[in-house]
């Protein structure tokens, strides 16, 4: 080997080596392969038996929280997602899903009927699904705000 490749190779590698390391290991830190979305925001990578299933976000209806795990369904399946729902919601994108309370976050395009409640919580009816989300008190004028009501 020449001086200049013994010179390359004593300096400039082990920085590069050091460099690489550092963000690979700093993209493993920053991102869990669960609840990843990837593609442009198109799909999110989801949990069921110890398997991540790559899932469109359209096909999510909503999540719900329980505890420190966060139960996300679709219109077949439910998934178990180790994280808490604020952190699970901070991965999808805001133009689709709606955290209408503190233990919900809904998909605005999944939604078949809003009925408003002057006591109760206002109670969203999900397409294809038998199932009612309950609007918060303290999240009603920003839900009206966005569906425009």
């Amino acid at each position: 080997m020449t001086t200049f490749s013994n010179r390359i190779r004593s300096h400039v590698l082990p920085g590069c080596c050091k460099k690489l390391e550092a963000a690979w290991q700093q993209q493993q830190t920053s991102s869990t392969p669960a609840a990843t979305v990837t593609r442009e925001n198109d799909t999110i990578n989801l949990v069921k038996d110890e398997r991540i299933i790559v899932t469109p976000i359209n096909d999510i209806y909503y999540a719900e929280a329980h505890e420190k795990m966060t139960f996300v369904y679709t219109r077949r399946e439910s998934y178990v997602m180790p994280m808490n729902i604020t952190e699970f919601c901070s991965k999808l994108p805001p133009s689709h899903f709606f955290r209408c309370h503190r233990s919900f976050c809904v998909n605005l395009n999944k939604i078949r009927e809003i009925e408003p409640c002057l006591i109760t919580p206002n109670i969203l009816r999900l397409k294809d699904l038998d199932f009612e989300v309950p609007v918060s008190r303290s999240k009603v004028k920003e839900f009206r705000q966005l569906m425009h009501l």
